[in-house]
Formats: structure tokens, sequence, C-alpha cells
């Protein structure tokens, strides 16, 4: 978050990426501001005019920023992923009517629902979403991205394991879990008790946790059929921050893992999210699992090998980038993200991994391609098939 007063510039991290002590700095500058009746500007934008904010008491009691009613529509106007838009506007109001939202103090609250779980030979919808045979790129959302999936990529888009800076810590299990104890789900707040995220000393209790994540390689280490009942299996769960920690099996209900395993995609490792509701008796049991793909480096979500083999180029040559994950970096092409944007360039860059040979996607992504150059961005392309070594990429700036 970047902000202008008739003085200085400051720069924060968002309010779920702050450290204890961050966020002590940025109370002393809110409180600063309040005491003062400074009304500072947000500098989302790199041009004028920058919409102005003005410090209030939030729901609960604490000094928080929002935009100043005084201005009018058009000094509103933030960046489409700025903390700041108002709740029908941007990055918010798309989560918004995805059924998420996000209040100012970075609170998360959503409602899932029962799906209705196919049975094996129920439902054959198997997805092409990334493929060996044929790649729908990152900027096309897998088919059935349910509110459960929506909230986990949230979580990783809030927490900014979708940004990668070189040499900068990861710690995804941490970020995670800090997220995960700001989230409502139905009602019910996540707090260490009800909320579980595998590692060395977090292990899973059917008993009393309501959401599960653990890592996993559903190639290499898929789920094995119970010995105890022909209704369960048995899925291997990894630690997130050692993926070769084999934590404990997850005893799971067969029909909620297949209707997870329907949709096809070519990487195996990535993260199992399972989500628990009370039955009629108000024991919990498996309501839903999804398995969302990604990088076992950068722990970053992949929709196909070729965005994988991507990110590790990115990796190699030391590039800052992130993978947009809910929504997009502007205004258009909300459910068409672009698959990366390099950070480091001015300016940005946009990445756009182009395998999928359907005549209907590359028209799209040639529109794509003249609408980001018009909003100024620079713009690469890589089909899959050339070797990625031979890519030219913007230099750092």
């Amino acid at each position: 978050m970047k902000f202008r007063d008739h003085a200085k510039a400051y720069h924060f991290k968002t309010l779920n990426e702050m450290s204890e002590k961050e966020k002590a700095k940025f109370a002393e500058v809110l409180l600063h501001w309040h005491k003062e009746g400074i009304h500072p500007e947000c500098a989302c934008k790199e041009q004028r005019p920058y919409p102005k904010l003005h410090v209030r008491k939030s729901k609960a009691g604490n000094l928080t920023l929002a935009n100043n009613p005084n201005s009018n529509r058009g000094e509103r106007t933030h960046d489409f992923q700025c903390w700041f838009n108002l709740p029908a506007e941007g990055y918010k109001g798309y989560l918004k009517q995805q059924g998420i939202l996000i209040d100012e103090e970075g609170q998360i609250a959503c409602s899932l629902k029962k799906p209705n779980i196919p049975t094996a030979t129920g439902s054959q919808q198997s997805v092409k979403a990334g493929g060996e045979g044929g790649h729908v790129s990152g900027s096309v959302p897998a088919a059935g991205l349910n509110a459960l999936r929506y909230l986990f990529l949230t979580w990783l888009q809030e927490s900014h394991v979708h940004e990668y800076r070189p040499g900068g810590p990861r710690n995804v299990q941490g970020r995670l879990f800090r997220i995960a104890m700001k989230t409502k789900i139905n009602g019910i707040q996540l707090t260490s008790s009800n909320f579980c995220i595998a590692g060395d000393q977090f292990r899973y209790n059917f008993a009393k946790h309501r959401v599960v994540i653990f890592w996993g390689d559903k190639f290499a280490h898929p789920a094995t059929e119970s010995k105890t009942s022909s209704y369960l299996v048995n899925l291997p769960a990894f630690s997130i921050a050692d993926r070769t920690l084999h934590i404990q099996n997850v005893s799971l209900l067969k029909s909620v893992y297949e209707a997870a395993t329907l949709t096809s995609r070519a990487v195996g490792t990535g993260y199992w999210v399972l989500y628990r509701q009370e039955d009629k008796s108000g024991k919990l049991v498996d309501t839903e699992l999804i398995f969302e793909p990604a990088d076992p480096d950068t722990l970053i979500p992949v929709e196909s090998s070729y965005e994988a083999e991507m990110i590790k180029y990115l990796v190699k040559n030391t590039r800052h980038f992130k993978k947009p994950l809910v929504g997009n970096v502007t205004d258009m092409f909300l459910d068409h993200r672009p698959d990366m944007v390099l950070m480091d360039t001015t300016p940005k860059t946009i990445i756009e991994v182009a395998g999928y040979q359907d005549a209907e996607y590359r028209q799209k992504l040639a529109e794509k391609r003249e609408k980001y150059l018009e909003r100024g961005y620079q713009y690469v392309e890589w089909d899959g098939n050339s070797s990625i070594e031979k890519l030219t990429l913007p230099p750092k700036q």
C-alpha cells in the first residue's frame, strides 16, 4: 500500500502481510493523520488524480483508512487491485460476486454450501485444463471453480503466496495459518482448534478439524482404499513446509475424494484442501475436497505443466513476478487472467503461456494482447512448444 501526504510518501505491506511491528508503525501513522486532520492520498495509481482517503474508526474500534466521502466519484477511482476500492468495485467487488467479503481490517467471510458429490460413474466431466495434449493457460479459470476453491485462492493471493521475490522468505505455512485465523466460514470463526495445516507439529484430528490443508502428489502418492471400509480412502498428507515429509494418512470419504479428482491436470503436485461440516447429529463429516496443483518449489498454483516450466524459468533468472489467482491486474478480462506478471520491469510485463491451439482461444489471446498494450503493459507470449531457454524477457529495471 502506497500513500502520500503533504510531507512525504509512505509504503506499507497490506494488512494481511504486516508483522506486528509493521502494524504498530502503521497505527502510529494513522494516529498522526487522525490527530492532524490530514487526508492522505492513495498512490496506487501512477497518475493523478490520486484518490483521497480519511482516517476513521472501524467497527472494531480501531483506526483505519477509508475513501473520503467528500471526494467526487472520479477522485475515488483506485487501481483494480487496490485494497481501498469501494466494496462493489475492483478486486474486492469481484470477490464479493463470488461470495467472499473482505472488510476494512482484512477480515474474510464466506459461505460454503455442501456440494452435490457425483459418483465415480455418475459424472465424467473431465475438464481440459492444462493437460499435455492441449493447454488451457492460467488465464482461463478451471471449470467448477467453486466457493471453496475461490476461498483458498483468495487466501493465497491475500497472503501474497502468488508473488515471488528473489531471495525473499516464503513461509507459506505461516502465511496460510495467519490468513485462516482472520476468516469466518458460514459464520464460524476459524481458530487453531478447528483449522489444521499439515506440519511436523500439526496433525489432522477428524473429531475437531473443520478445514485441513496439506501437500500431496496425486500421481506419486494417490489415495489407497481403506482396509476397514469400502466407503473410505487413505490419502497421504505431506508437510507444507517440507514437501518430502510425510505427516500421516488422512482417512476420508471415497466419494468426496473421487469428486476432487474428476478434473484432469498434468501437474501432480499441489495442495489438498479438505472442508468439513456438521451432519444432522452435530458430528463433523467430510464435505468437500479440492486439489490445487502448484509448483513444489515456490508453492505457487499452476494450471499446466507449461506454467510450471515458466515459473521455474523465472525463478532461475531471479525475476520478481506475480501469478494472479483471483481477478486480474486490471478491470479487463476478469475471468481470463494473465498467466504471470513481471513486476521488475517498467512498465510491468504481461506473460501468457499460450500452448493451447484452439482458434477461439487464440483469438481471445490476440484481443488480450492488444488491450494490455493499449493499457501500457509490455507483453510476452510463449507457445509452450519452442525452447523456453530461447524466450527473451524484458530486462529488469
